[in-house]
């Protein structure tokens, strides 16, 4: 009957140990149904993250050709002021000014010269 009983306790355990194996099973699966799913979602930041950096390396080239074309308007601007300039009223009447100041000064220059 000693054996009956140790055969009874060693099938009960072995019960035991089955379910406990039936159960590590169950979690193992639900363990890799989640790593399936992490390794998806992964996957889709990957691809995000790289669109985003293709999407901000565009805006830099553009913010790049927006700055080269604002210094060249910039430029050009400068350029255009500048020969309005040139060609106005204003910058004749310097012109004179400074010519008559030249000419008095130079004038002044040479009656001084023969006063000694």
């Amino acid at each position: 009957m000693a054996n009956i009983e140790m055969i009874n306790i060693e099938r009960a355990e072995a019960s035991k140990a089955a379910e406990e194996v039936q159960g590590y099973k169950v979690e193992v699966s639900h363990l890799l149904a989640k790593v399936g799913r992490l390794q998806e979602v992964l996957q889709r930041e990957e691809r995000t993250s790289a669109n985003l950096r293709v999407v901000l390396t565009l805006k830099e080239k553009r913010r790049e050709e927006v700055e080269i074309n604002s210094t060249e308007e910039k430029k050009r601007a400068r350029e255009e002021a500048i020969s309005f300039f040139k060609s106005s009223e204003e910058l004749r009447e310097i012109k004179m000014a400074f010519a008559q100041e030249a000419f008095i000064k130079r004038f002044a220059s040479q009656e001084l010269r023969r006063d000694f």
